[in-house]
């Protein structure tokens, strides 16, 4: 329908204390997500901040997280605080990878260091809490920013996550069923280096080719038929958005 709308301006980082944003500190990055409140039937934008200090140090912990969430009914923002926690070692990359499921807005989120154990940020666009999940639990990756290993989305109607291996040429599909994650399947690329950019059809998955030099490639990669396909496209870094078009008109 080429339709769009231009948000109000959102409200900026308040410290619980004293109603402002906390001192000598700026915001280093946002993570959004959009999703249908399903007791109310209104749609939902979430908005949650990162704040550094001036040594570029999260400090989000010395306040409450800031979490706005935009109701489209009411073109209107407001601030989350009731239920929440710190989350100052979470979502410190820009635009994290997240996906909507019954109800709520997940993220997969990075932590100080690298465990055996991924965390998940969970946000009830009903009760408008934000709660943390573990993830499946995997050998830990050690080298770089690890978070980039895991993409999230949903397979079979279920929260899934697939994860890369340390190689970067080994996958895991988890998928989340009765209440536990479960190893769906397993897959293995000999030639090259990827890691996970997100979710498409089932059993299809976006990867980003991660080569020694050179620039890196978008490719998707059929599980179902151990088959890669080259979109064509090259770049230094991808990050990709996928529309459910039965969600919401953008």
């Amino acid at each position: 329908m080429n339709e769009y709308r231009i948000l109000p301006e959102p409200p900026r980082p308040r410290s619980g204390v004293s109603g402002g944003r906390p001192s000598n500190t700026r915001i280093f990055c946002c993570n959004y997500a959009v999703g249908l409140d399903p007791m109310s039937n209104d749609f939902k934008l979430v908005m949650i901040q990162t704040l550094n200090d001036e040594r570029g140090v999260s400090s989000i912990n010395d306040c409450l997280p800031n979490v706005a969430v935009y109701n489209f009914s009411t073109n209107s923002w407001r601030h989350v605080e009731e239920g929440l926690f710190p989350v100052g070692r979470y979502l410190r990359g820009k635009a994290m990878n997240n996906v909507y499921h019954n109800g709520f807005c997940h993220w997969v989120a990075p932590t100080e260091t690298p465990c055996d154990c991924v965390a998940i940020l969970s946000f009830s666009m009903s009760e408008e809490v934000l709660q943390e999940m573990r993830g499946p639990r995997v050998p830990p990756i050690t080298e770089g920013i690890w978070f980039k290993y895991w993409t999230i989305g949903i397979q079979d109607d279920c929260l899934s996550v697939l994860h890369v291996e340390e190689s970067r040429r080994s996958f895991g599909l988890w998928m989340m069923k009765g209440g536990f994650w479960t190893k769906h399947l397993s897959f293995e690329l000999f030639i090259e280096r990827y890691q996970p950019v997100g979710f498409w059809r089932n059993g299809e998955f976006i990867l980003e080719s991660y080569p020694l030099g050179g620039d890196r490639r978008l490719v998707l990669y059929d599980s179902n038929y151990n088959q890669i396909r080259e979109f064509g496209i090259t770049g230094v870094r991808f990050s990709v958005r996928f529309l459910k078009e039965s969600l919401v008109t953008v």
